[in-house]
C-alpha cells in the first residue's frame, strides 16, 4: 500500500509540471555539453549553446568526470557527450529551450 501511495504521489508531482497544460512541438538536436556546470545542447553546425530547462522532476548530477540527467526516480536519462533529440520548446523570450516531450540518446 505504502507503495502505491508513492507510485500516486510521484505521478501527481509530474502531472501538475509546467507541460501538463501545453507543450510546444518543436525538437532541439544536439550534443550535451557542460558548461559553467549545466548541461547545454550544441547543435551541429553551431557554436553556440543553448539552455535547457529540464521537465519537472528531472535533474542533472555528477557521475565521475560527466554530467547526467537523471529522471524524476533517479534514474540516467542521457550523460555529457551524449547526442538527445528533445521535445519541447522555447516558451519564453529568454531562448532557453523548455523539455516537456520525450527525451531520446541516439
Amino acid at each position: 500500500m505504502k507503495w502505491l501511495v508513492l507510485v500516486l504521489a510521484i505521478t501527481a508531482v509530474v502531472a501538475s509540471g509546467r507541460c501538463s497544460q501545453a507543450c510546444p512541438a518543436a525538437l532541439l538536436v544536439g550534443v550535451l555539453t557542460e558548461q559553467a556546470g549545466e548541461l547545454v545542447v550544441i547543435q551541429e553546425g553551431q557554436t553556440t549553446a543553448k539552455r535547457v530547462n529540464w521537465p519537472s522532476g528531472y535533474g542533472i548530477r555528477p557521475d565521475g568526470d560527466k554530467l547526467v540527467v537523471t529522471d524524476v526516480f533517479g534514474r540516467e536519462v542521457a550523460r555529457e557527450g551524449d547526442t538527445v533529440r528533445l521535445g519541447g520548446g522555447e516558451t519564453t523570450q529568454s531562448g532557453t529551450f523548455d523539455v516537456c516531450g520525450h527525451i531520446e540518446v541516439d
